[in-house]
C-alpha cells in the first residue's frame, strides 16, 4: 500500500507540476499581447522593415558641339591715291542744261550722261540725277535746244576716269 500511496503522491505532484507548466505557458502568451516596459515582459521581436533602395545610374553621352569658324575675306582693290570720280552739279552744254536724251527723244539717261563725261575728259558716268519738265535743255549729240514743257534735264552726274 505504501507503493500505491507513493505512486498517488508522485502522480499528483506530477499533475501539479504539469498544471503549473500549463499555467506558466498561458501567462506567457497573455503577456505577449500586453504592452509593458519592465524587463520580465517579453517583447515581440520587431518585424523586419522592407527598405527599397533605388540605384540611379548616370550615363554620360558624348555631345557633339559644332564650331563654326568664320573667316573674313578682305578684298583689296588697287586704287590710286587720286580720286577717279568727280561729281558735276548742274552740267551744261553751251550755257544750257544737259538734256536727259543723247538724241532727240532717244538714247536717254546713261548715254547722255556718258557723253557729257567724255566731253569733260572722263571715261563714263557712274550715276546721274534727273529733273523732269525743266526746259530749256540742250541735246549733247546735235546741239539742238529743247524748250517745251516736256524737256527733262540731268541735274547731277558723277563721272569716272
Amino acid at each position: 500500500m505504501k507503493k500505491i500511496i507513493l505512486s498517488i503522491i508522485l502522480l499528483s505532484s506530477f499533475l501539479a507540476a504539469s498544471d503549473y507548466s500549463r499555467a506558466n505557458d498561458a501567462a506567457a502568451k497573455a503577456m505577449d499581447k500586453l504592452d509593458c516596459d519592465f524587463e520580465d515582459c517579453p517583447k515581440p521581436a520587431p518585424k523586419p522593415e522592407v527598405i527599397i533602395q533605388e540605384k540611379v545610374i548616370v550615363v554620360e553621352k558624348p555631345v557633339l558641339v559644332e564650331k563654326v569658324i568664320v573667316k573674313e575675306k578682305v578684298i583689296i582693290i588697287d586704287r590710286p591715291a587720286a580720286s577717279k570720280t568727280k561729281l558735276f552739279m548742274g552740267p551744261s552744254v553751251d550755257g544750257y542744261a544737259l538734256d536727259i536724251c543723247y538724241t532727240w527723244g532717244g538714247s536717254c539717261g546713261k548715254p547722255a550722261a556718258d557723253a557729257y563725261c567724255r566731253l569733260m575728259e572722263y571715261s563714263s558716268s557712274v550715276s546721274h540725277v534727273v529733273k523732269n519738265d525743266t526746259p530749256p535743255t540742250k541735246i549733247i549729240s546735235s546741239g539742238r535746244v529743247c524748250d517745251g514743257w516736256y524737256c527733262d534735264r540731268i541735274s547731277e552726274v558723277t563721272c569716272t576716269k
